[in-house]
């Protein structure tokens, strides 16, 4: 039973927040629809959104013993009526709550209806690729009539017929719907008692989202569109990792190698843009940008790892340092923006000055070790080791499946992109993540309010999803957007840099690919730093490099290492 006088403990914040974040929601697809952001960022910034909810949600269940649409409902219209009473100021916006949590309610007795057919024997009929939802007419949210019932059926009913689906469809689609596990859960636990707001709300910034997007664009004959803007993504996608596949830099598809991960990834990629599902579901644009971001969230994973596979691409960009920093060697647009964008990655302790030698090693992952038989280490009787789990992972094997390097701060998201991080973290937006004003958080932003993982409240609820919108912008905008970069593609010209080197500098033709140059140019720069001379030498390596460079980059800009599709 809810206690009707413990409600009223809520403040005006609580019940503005709810309106604030579902017309947050809106604004975002309206730029969405102008061309002001592209659909990836307007689905990061809806799931944002949702996490915002999370945590008026759970305000909701600990001040009304319950988070149910109708005892919300009811709390409302208990303080509609005292503020009228007293002619309280805020009463406007406690009519807007009330409002939206009728709609909420609305959404409520869908889910209820179709959590009972659930249940019910299954009938031959498969919703998912229906093309009913092409028909139906998306209305504005705060304004809920039989179109809006019709449209959440629709919804509901093709994320049934995925949750009851065998075999499961692709991660792409599991991971990249909205409120699929959320609507799943739901439909598939037969307790009464389980907490669907989220769900309904979900559901209502879907179709409000929906609504300002088709709205902006002037028409609904552009619904295919967003769908096709996820098929042309997965297909490029695709067609970037093929000769990655092809070349012989992955000689084998042995099991829990990269090569292995990154074919079933290129399968479940095929299987996404193969197949001829253009029902309401999978036209919404939150959807779409949804299956996208997650497409782009696996590509930049195992992109990362093809940065430190076999050291190609890292021996590539200390070489270009090298030369650059040593011999005078011209600048390389592409090269430079690449080592800015991944710094942290390629060079651990930033970009050296001198000790280009041990630089490299620590990228390769040597760590020292000390003779076990002298227990004084001051007698410098040490030498550097790669260690096993290193140098098995710089091959692309894993002995317990692929992963990020568990001790390798390098490949921690926070370093390099803050919209990757999020999406990593699955939204969780602390104060002190909110609050930090660089475009890459840091570990002591991260660490800044342990004690609470709820943003304090400011004059609007909002405004914290606004500064964050703003700096994902500009992970996307600029010459060379680090959340945009095709690191597949990066991968593959690092590769021909190497084939070409090794082709130039071992006559023998027995190396397919060989790495020797990164060694023979850091002892060779660590030499003249230390005596204070030049020039460098090397010139066989110099000019072979030149070479590499001019074959594979001549006609190479930003944009051929950036994805297309977004």
């Amino acid at each position: 039973m809810v206690n009707v006088e413990s409600l009223f403990a809520l403040t005006d914040f609580e019940l503005q927040e709810l309106i604030e974040l579902q017309q947050f929601a809106g604004k975002v697809w309206e730029h969405v629809a102008r061309g002001e952001t592209s659909l990836v960022v307007g689905a990061f910034m809806t799931n944002a959104t949702l996490s915002f909810f999370e945590n008026f949600q759970r305000k909701m269940a600990f001040m009304c013993e319950s988070s149910d649409p109708e005892a919300l409902l009811s709390r409302y219209s208990k303080l509609l009526q005292s503020f009228k009473q007293r002619n309280h100021e805020g009463c406007n916006m406690i009519q807007a709550a009330a409002q939206q949590v009728s709609n909420l309610r609305s959404i409520w007795d869908c889910l209820l209806q179709m959590k009972d057919k659930f249940h019910r024997p299954a009938i031959s009929e498969n919703p998912v690729t229906s093309d009913l939802g092409a028909e139906i007419r998306v209305t504005n949210a705060d304004r809920p009539g039989e179109e809006n019932a019709e449209f959440y059926s629709e919804i509901l009913s093709g994320i049934g017929a995925y949750v009851r689906q065998a075999p499961h469809p692709t991660n792409i689609i599991r991971a990249g719907t909205p409120l699929y596990a959320q609507i799943g859960y739901f439909l598939t636990i037969e307790n009464a008692k389980i907490d669907g707001t989220g769900c309904a709300f979900g559901l209502q910034v879907l179709s409000e989202s929906s609504a300002r997007y088709f709205s902006e664009k002037g028409g609904e004959s552009i619904k295919a569109h967003c769908r096709l803007y996820a098929l042309r993504f997965a297909l490029e996608a695709s067609h970037s990792i093929t000769p990655i596949l092809e070349d012989a830099s992955m000689p084998c598809r042995c099991t829990r190698t990269l090569a292995f991960h990154l074919e079933n990834f290129q399968r479940e990629l095929s299987a996404f843009y193969c197949e001829r599902n253009f029902s309401l579901n999978f036209q919404l644009p939150w959807v779409c940008g949804n299956q996208v971001l997650e497409m782009l969230e696996t590509s930049f994973y195992y992109g990362l790892r093809l940065l430190s596979y076999r050291n190609y691409v890292g021996s590539v960009l200390h070489a270009y340092h090298i030369l650059r920093a040593v011999a005078a060697f011209e600048e390389v647009p592409v090269l430079e923006a690449i080592c800015a964008a991944f710094e942290g990655v390629i060079f651990p302790a930033g970009r050296p000055a001198r000790n280009y030698f041990s630089c490299w090693s620590r990228f390769t992952g040597c760590r020292l070790h000390f003779n076990t038989s002298n227990k004084d280490h001051r007698t410098g009787n040490h030498h550097m080791i790669v260690p096993a789990h290193t140098a098995r992972e710089a091959v692309g094997f894993d002995g317990v499946g692929l992963r990020k390097e568990a001790n390798d701060s390098r490949f921690e998201y926070e370093r390099i992109s803050l919209f990757h991080h999020i999406k990593e973290t699955n939204y969780v937006l602390d104060a002190g993540l909110l609050s930090s004003t660089h475009g890459k958080c840091s570990k002591r932003s991260l660490g800044a309010s342990k004690a609470s993982t709820t943003p304090k409240p400011s004059v609007h609820a909002s405004q914290p999803l606004s500064d964050l919108q703003s700096r994902i912008l500009n992970e996307f905008n600029g010459s060379f957007p680090v959340a945009k970069v095709n690191l597949f593609a990066v991968y593959l010209a690092c590769v021909n840099i190497v084939g070409i080197l090794t082709r130039e500098l071992h006559v023998d033709n027995q190396h397919d690919r060989c790495i020797c140059f990164i060694r023979d140019l850091a002892t060779a720069a660590d030499h003249v730093k230390a005596h204070d001379r030049a020039p460098l030498g090397c010139k066989k390596i110099i000019e072979a490099f030149r070479l590499a460079v001019q074959e594979s980059l001549a006609d190479k800009s930003f944009d051929d290492f950036l994805w297309k599709s977004l």
